[in-house]
């Protein structure tokens, strides 16, 4: 993974955007297809479960703990959850003033993305 500077600590975007390789295995990111240790990051193969079932899969939200907790120093320069991270880490990190319009736009959709998501971790596949 090359190095990229951010303004977070965290991957928190994980659960926003997901990534398939050609075989039907899903990453947290890009950079686990190639990394030596693949398979500590695979959260599941879509040609042996189902999306849905995947992520409600005790070993998904693993693999998302796994990479919130590993940081972001290595990241790529260019990394497609870039964003996703910066926002949300606004979210929970805020500066004593910001563009409140802006902000509350924002916030209202990722909102309702967290509740959606929460949602389908707590349902239970049993």
């Amino acid at each position: 993974m090359g190095e990229g500077k951010r303004n977070y600590q965290q991957c928190l975007g994980v659960p926003f955007l997901l990534y398939s390789s050609g075989d039907g295995k899903l990453f947290p990111c890009g950079a686990f297809f190639t990394e030596k240790n693949w398979d500590k990051y695979l959260m599941g193969d879509l040609t042996k479960d189902s999306f849905k079932d995947i992520i409600k899969s005790d070993r998904y939200w693993e693999v998302v703990e796994r990479v919130r907790k590993m940081g972001v120093s290595k990241c790529y320069t260019a990394c497609r959850t870039d964003q996703i991270n910066s926002f949300l880490w606004k979210l929970k990190h805020p500066p004593e003033h910001v563009n409140f319009v802006t902000l509350l736009s924002g916030f209202r959709h990722i909102k309702y993305n967290i509740q959606k998501w929460e949602k389908l971790k707590t349902i239970s596949i049993r």
